[in-house]
């Protein structure tokens, strides 16, 4: 199979010095199916045809828990909670131009 994708990346501290955030952003050009989305707390997995975003199945390590989940049809949102510390990482998948955008938002506290 082959793919077009674009990768975004950004790093950095919260306005309070406190907070890590790691946004990625990626638009893929892919034929429908169904995909995994690496991420800190785990594995979720998206399914999607052309009309539709489906999660699938959120595969989380220890400690994480699906906190939300909203949308249906052509834009869904997830948010996962590290249930000891807060962090959390939210997902949203949706289709922008003809293509798959998954946005992955991590945020993670760095002073315990």
């Amino acid at each position: 199979m082959s793919s077009n994708a674009k990768i975004e990346i950004d790093a950095d501290l919260g306005t309070s010095g406190t907070i890590f955030e790691l946004d990625v952003d990626t638009d893929w050009l892919l034929p429908p199916g169904t995909y995994v989305e690496p991420t800190i707390a785990g594995d979720v997995t998206v399914a999607y045809d052309e009309s539709q975003r489906t999660f699938r199945s959120a595969d989380l390590l220890d400690g994480w828990a699906i906190s939300s989940q909203s949308g249906s049809g052509t834009d869904i949102t997830m948010t996962i909670t590290d249930q000891s510390t807060s962090d959390t990482v939210r997902i949203t998948a949706k289709i922008d131009d003809g293509k798959v955008d998954v946005e992955n938002r991590t945020r993670v506290a760095l002073a315990r």
